[in-house]
């Protein structure tokens, strides 16, 4: 079975490459696990139990858990 990541995160996705840092995806045992520079920043449930477009929090929450690793391991550098 293939899987796609939601654009809601692949667009929080596109802000770490955009920082300059890396991610890495995990496969986990019923998530995946999106890891910013060493930290995890959140997961994502493999089954389809999500509502998807009809319930959007879920994945709103993970962009601004992104968004904050992002600043965190900014101001560590700086």
């Amino acid at each position: 079975m293939s899987w796609r990541i939601p654009n809601t995160v692949q667009v929080a996705l596109d802000e770490v490459v955009a920082a300059g840092m890396q991610y890495a995806l995990e496969d986990g045992g019923k998530h995946y696990k999106i890891k910013i520079a060493g930290r995890l920043a959140g997961i994502i449930p493999k089954g389809t139990a999500s509502k998807g477009a009809t319930d959007r929090r879920p994945l709103l929450n993970m962009r601004a858990q992104i968004r904050r690793i992002i600043n965190e391991v900014k101001g560590e550098t700086e």
